[in-house]
């Protein structure tokens, strides 16, 4: 009588180690390589294409936002500006950004960047603020 009572455990038992085996983990976000100094925001993500396909070993950067109202710039300087590479997952983090407003763009090619946009099609304008952990997620971007 204990075998009919326990077979039934020993099935279901068997059939949720066999699906958990299976179910899809997504990467876990990469963590910061350096410590975070006080009033200075982190930023992390993943990229992606828009068919969600890992865009690794791409380097990424924040371009500071200038001007107010409709009269926006942002300046790309990839020698003193903020940046990182994405890893084989996609997956960056940035430290010690200063607080303000900032533009994401991935560097295609020398002299060539893309930008994650708003659902506008407009770049999308990110505000970090200190002592912040600004998650983006999955980003994804299209890439000429």
């Amino acid at each position: 009588m204990k075998r009919q009572f326990l077979f039934p455990y020993i099935g279901l038992l068997l059939t949720i180690l066999s699906l958990s085996g299976c179910a899809a983990t997504a990467p876990a976000m990469p963590t910061p390589s350096a410590p975070v100094q006080a009033g200075k925001a982190l930023l992390r993500g993943r990229l992606l294409n828009p068919q969600g396909v890992v865009i690794a070993n791409r380097a990424v950067h924040l371009a500071p936002i200038y001007g107010e109202g409709d009269q926006l710039a942002y300046v790309f300087d990839a020698a003193t500006g903020i940046g990182s590479v994405t890893d084989a997952n996609g997956g960056f983090v940035m430290v010690n950004i200063p607080p303000g407003r900032y533009v994401f763009l991935v560097v295609v090619s020398e002299g060539l960047t893309a930008a994650l946009l708003d659902k506008a099609g407009n770049e999308k304008i990110w505000e970090l603020k200190a002592d912040q952990l600004q998650d983006l997620g999955d980003a994804k971007v299209n890439l000429p």
